[in-house]
């Protein structure tokens, strides 16, 4: 049986062990031996932080990421990224605060690999998002409308998915 998990914390909770952490929910060892082949590691800011502090976090924890694979797992950034003899891991980000009010922030963030986001997290009172899906329309109404309609109508980004919507992969 091939598993596929869509949300694991350890990047966040372990930033200098993400993969090899015996205190961890989630590693490598653990994940190979229930037949783990696709895992979302999800990046959180903590509710305390904001504006640049929370990009910075998310920067950190991406570039974590990068600095401790040492090839044992594989980045999944597109279909064409997925490894049969690997671990795929897709990362993602919850909440979309880290982007502040700047679109720049959502394509550097896909440069570095990120290929899906949540619009809100939990503890986020100044970020909250409120999406309504109609049979028609999608309506968006947040503090920051234009922020959020320029992220969701971005055509050239077809593999960062909202509110956690997972790509499918045959494996």
């Amino acid at each position: 049986m091939r598993i596929a998990d869509a949300h694991c914390d350890t990047l966040t909770k372990f930033p200098t062990n993400p993969f090899n952490s015996e205190n961890a929910h989630w590693n490598i060892s653990k994940y190979n031996e229930i037949g783990g082949k696709f895992q979302i590691f999800a990046i959180f800011t903590p509710p305390e932080l904001s504006g640049d502090a929370a990009t910075s976090f998310v920067t950190k924890a991406i570039g974590d990421f990068h600095r401790y694979n040492s090839g044992e797992v594989a980045l999944v950034k597109s279909k064409d990224d997925f490894r049969h003899d690997k671990i795929n891991i897709m990362l993602s980000i919850e909440g979309a605060s880290p982007i502040q009010q700047e679109i720049s922030y959502l394509h550097s963030f896909y440069n570095m690999g990120v290929r899906a986001m949540g619009l809100t997290w939990k503890n986020r009172k100044n970020d909250e998002w409120l999406i309504i899906f109609t049979p028609k329309k999608v309506q968006l109404a947040t503090p920051r409308v234009s922020l959020a309609a320029q992220m969701v109508q971005l055509r050239n980004f077809a593999f960062i998915l909202f509110l956690f919507v997972l790509l499918v992969f045959s494996f």
